[in-house]
């Protein structure tokens, strides 16, 4: 399968498409007939275990918005059947080990990993794509890239297509292109980000900005995360957020968790000499999108007052090592590929690339925080390779 061309803009599709009527009244009793067996109280806590205290690739929900339209009878109309089957199928499964529900815990879990591939292809053909099923999408994707009784490489493949397919369907990667603040890549050119000038204070530092500290933790922070305990950092929700500005937050956080799980495949494939697939998300030309996090940064005084731009938030470096890695492993399986020619142009390329991965090695070393050491982990193992 190959990447589309770069798409417009301007022909900007919003998330939230919402299902006809008779997809609602499909709705209603599909819910009608699933709580007779799933206790509502139960399927609440279950996702709740799912997305509490999660890791990056499961950060996109806000739950609390989420919990609240579930347990409204009217509101839960509108959530996808997929996304539910998926949180069970994936909460189940990381219950099921010897201690816990065993092997009769695994298999409904692929019971419900089966419910939630069906209900996708479902919406899928009744034309109701929206964001919420690129969140069931992904966490199937998660759920096949996990060890379990029918493991299998192809389904996780397989897994990754649909969700890519949903994501390009959507262009739920440039729901930003018409923020002042977006970063964009011009196609067949290194994903680079402008570097910014310093402030005053650190322009005036004999030492460059070799002394730039994060602005990670406010110095008055009254309850400052504890750095020293913590393996990660979820970026903070905004309570003063509407419903669309939650919404296009977690279509951010759920597009750069895909390119994540997509970068983790695609490794595995070139450690192994597989051809990986040609996917719309690994194409740094198909985003406009924000950083995770970075709408509530660009308005936060702690980083307005530190020598730090948005741009060098953990999250945001190591949404930049992928688009990096990516571009430029694509590179290399070209110029095999392709062989010789155009040397200056390719000269340009390394240069460019060279100095985005010294940009990132740089602002990974102002970090002090150490409030996500496993993002930062894995920021420099792309940046390396």
């Amino acid at each position: 399968m190959r990447s589309p061309q770069q798409p417009q803009h301007t022909q900007r599709q919003k998330h939230c498409v919402g299902p006809s009527q008779a997809v609602q009244q499909t709705q209603r009793m599909w819910w009608d007939s699933f709580l007779e067996e799933y206790p509502l109280a139960q399927i609440e806590q279950d996702l709740r275990y799912l997305f509490a205290d999660t890791g990056h690739w499961l950060c996109f929900l806000n739950f609390e918005h989420f919990s609240k339209r579930l347990l409204d009878a009217e509101a839960r109309v509108g959530i996808q059947p997929a996304l539910v089957y998926a949180g069970l199928a994936m909460a189940t499964l990381m219950k099921s080990s010897e201690v816990e529900y065993k092997a009769p815990g695994r298999e409904r879990a692929l019971w419900l990993r089966d419910s939630a591939v069906s209900c996708i292809q479902s919406s899928i053909s009744a034309e109701w794509v929206d964001a919420a099923l690129a969140e069931a999408a992904l966490i199937i994707a998660l759920f096949e890239s996990s060890v379990h009784p029918m493991y299998d490489p192809g389904r996780v493949e397989e897994a990754l297509v649909t969700l890519d397919y949903i994501i390009r369907t959507t262009r739920l990667t440039t729901i930003d292109a018409d923020d002042a603040d977006v970063l964009t890549y011009p196609a067949g050119h290194v994903p680079m980000a402008p570097l910014l000038p310093l402030p005053v204070t650190a322009a005036a530092d004999p030492g460059g900005g070799a002394s730039r500290k994060c602005g990670c933790i406010p110095a008055d922070a009254a309850q400052a995360p504890d750095a020293y305990t913590l393996w990660s950092y979820i970026p903070a929700w905004d309570a003063r957020w509407t419903e669309e500005e939650v919404r296009d937050e977690e279509c951010r956080r759920l597009c750069w968790a895909a390119l994540s799980l997509v970068c983790n495949y695609v490794s595995q494939c070139v450690a192994f000499d597989r051809e990986p697939p040609e996917l719309f998300i690994l194409d740094c030309a198909n985003y406009a999108i924000l950083f995770p996090g970075e709408a509530l940064d660009r308005v936060s005084p702690t980083f307005r007052a530190s020598t730090s731009s948005t741009k060098e938030s953990v999250w945001a470096l190591y949404c930049r090592s992928m688009l990096l890695w990516n571009f430029t492993n694509r590179l290399r399986t070209r110029m095999v590929t392709d062989g010789g020619g155009g040397d200056e142009d390719k000269i340009e390329v390394v240069y460019d690339a060279w100095a985005e991965a010294q940009a990132l090695q740089d602002a990974l070393g102002m970090h002090t925080c150490n409030l996500d050491t496993v993002l930062m982990y894995m920021c420099r193992e792309y940046v390396y390779k």
